[in-house]
């Protein structure tokens, strides 16, 4: 029953969604039903100021994680337990970046510990407006999003092209699909050995 949302402001608000309850500025906490977290060390604008994608690995009786990537901030990856988030992340990549932040898509064997993979599509320069920039599509390991396992600019021959901004990366049957302005929808999977 709950709902993580974000914005342009760089916080995070975990809300009840079956006790949403009124807004308060003053975040009056559990009567409301939600939590309020920044997310950003600093919320000035063109700072990290605007969350636009979310991802969430539910993963049973461990803890899940709820993942960030928030314009001009690193990519971090919060515990859910309990019904509460913890504000400090569980892991991050020491990896910002520009407009509008990492499009994000979580594929896992369902709960099972180590088959997460967080896949984030990212501007390769700063993204200024609707201007086309090149976009690069990583592979995190979920559980330490510290570790990225793959990225599409390692080698030219896996190359995403342009961004499609908030175009989020889709998962299924073993291959990534991700649309482009480049008029190519890009499909990623295994390379033969």
């Amino acid at each position: 029953n709950l709902l993580d949302i974000g914005g342009k402001i760089g916080v995070l608000f975990l809300l009840n969604r079956t006790n949403l309850g009124q807004y308060q500025a003053n975040n009056q906490g559990a009567a409301l039903g939600f939590q309020e977290s920044p997310v950003c060390a600093s919320q000035v604008y063109n700072g990290c100021d605007e969350i636009h994608h979310l991802t969430y690995w539910y993963r049973g009786a461990s803890p899940s994680y709820l993942y960030v990537w928030a314009w001009n901030d690193s990519l971090k990856a919060f515990a859910l337990s309990n019904s509460v988030l913890n504000t400090t992340p569980a892991s991050s990549n020491n990896m910002p970046v520009g407009y509008p932040g990492g499009i994000l898509a979580l594929s896992a064997n369902g709960t099972a510990a180590g088959t997460g993979i967080l896949w984030a599509i990212t501007a390769a320069q700063p993204y200024i407006g609707d201007g086309l920039a090149p976009g690069v599509l990583h592979a995190f390991d979920a559980s330490n999003v510290s570790r990225e396992l793959w990225n599409s600019a390692m080698s030219p021959a896996d190359a995403l092209g342009s961004i499609s901004k908030f175009a989020v990366p889709v998962v299924t049957n073993g291959k990534v699909y991700a649309a482009t302005t480049s008029n190519v929808l890009q499909v990623y999977g295994l390379k033969p050995q």
